[in-house]
């Protein structure tokens, strides 16, 4: 028996309502920022990102990838300003909202997503008011 082991930062949140913009623009841009992003064209991503929050400004990975992409280039401020405009996206039915693999299987990484999009989480609450959290998650696979 093979055991894998997949790490996953996991924000979990609300359902955020999407703009009823043209999904295929939305989608490729989101695609293709993720793919800059992953090619490590920081600044085509950053570019790539803005625009698809434009379409879609209740994007949540999206605030959290610009901001993480703003923190990596040293634009601190920036970084600031793209994790406040997430802060706002209240949790309210305990979906994950924003999944990134930190280490693991990357073959495995896609049915690991999958699954724990699947789940539903008790939103953090303060003072009787649903927030935001994240948290760090272990996925276990057991080849048979």
């Amino acid at each position: 028996m093979l055991r894998l082991l997949g790490t996953f930062l996991l924000i979990a949140g609300l359902s955020v309502g999407q703009s009823k913009q043209p999904a295929q623009t939305f989608d490729d841009l989101a695609k293709r920022a993720a793919e800059a992003r992953d090619g490590d064209r920081l600044d085509e991503a950053v570019a790539l990102y803005k625009k698809a929050l434009a379409v879609r400004p209740k994007w949540a990975e999206g605030w959290w990838s610009l901001g993480m992409l703003e923190y990596d280039r040293n634009n601190h401020a920036a970084a600031a300003r793209a994790f406040r405009q997430l802060l706002p996206l209240r949790p309210k039915d305990g979906t994950v909202q924003v999944l990134r693999l930190i280490s693991g299987d990357t073959q495995l990484a896609q049915a690991a997503a999958d699954a724990v999009r699947q789940w539903r989480f008790r939103p953090y609450r303060s003072d009787g008011r649903s927030e935001p959290f994240s948290t760090r998650l272990t996925v276990s696979f057991r080849l048979q």
